[in-house]
């Protein structure tokens, strides 16, 4: 079964579809690349929300290019993630390779930038959800990253005051593909992490803000948004 597909959209979206229809952890890397996002000042890499052995994470900024020591050229490195979410689901932590999956698509429309993902996933309990993930990189301003994650219990009911989700900026150090520490992070957390070019002094903060809305039996909509600023 093919696992890509670019010929699912009709009408107006015809031809500017690209599907993934099969999850693989095999196929991490490919799809990471292919669902990338930018705007011609920031790039973000399509690793998925939550972690998988074998993903790269990735957020890059035009203009930060530096080397990490004489000895080496130039590279391009990368900035603190702030896409990671490790959600938990009465408990249980949601990945798509434990449990069951019933249902999956995610979809890169190249009209309007927009990657979303849709998964049905029954728990190693039993527990069913939908889930649904929306992420963009603005045009109108170059800086602002956004995202959007609905839960929906479909066979079990959730404490109204279950708020189980954490996000937080991975990568601290911003380490480029040799592992080398591009960026001197000022203090920590995920709100905000101020960071220096550590040879160019060129200086960066990213920060998130999350809201969440929930309710006992249907979704939890929780928009996220992240802010390379500089």
């Amino acid at each position: 079964m093919d696992y890509l597909k670019y010929d699912t959209g009709t009408g107006e979206e015809k031809n500017w579809l690209v599907e993934e229809a099969v999850f693989s952890a095999a196929y991490l890397g490919k799809c990471e690349s292919i669902f990338c996002q930018g705007n011609g000042y920031l790039c973000q890499r399509s690793a998925l929300e939550e972690r998988y052995v074998g993903e790269t994470r990735g957020l890059f900024v035009t203009g930060t290019f530096d080397l990490f020591s004489p000895q080496e050229v130039t590279e391009l490195p990368n900035l603190p993630d702030m896409t990671r979410i490790k959600l938990l689901l009465n408990g249980e932590r949601f990945s798509m390779e434990t449990g069951t999956l019933r249902n999956f698509r995610r979809v890169l429309n190249l009209k309007n930038g927009l990657v979303a993902r849709s998964v049905e996933w029954e728990s190693p309990k039993g527990h069913r959800y939908a889930l649904s993930f929306e992420r963009f990189v603005a045009m109108d301003n170059e800086h602002l990253l956004g995202g959007r994650m609905r839960v929906t219990p479909l066979n079990i009911m959730v404490k109204k005051d279950d708020n189980r989700v954490g996000i937080g900026a991975k990568g601290m150090s911003g380490e480029g593909y040799k592992g080398h520490s591009f960026w001197k992070p000022h203090g920590s957390g995920s709100a905000a992490v101020p960071m220096t070019r550590r040879r160019i002094g060129i200086k960066l903060a990213t920060s998130s803000i999350r809201t969440s809305i929930k309710s006992m039996w249907t979704t939890m909509p929780i928009p996220i948004i992240w802010r390379p600023i500089t």
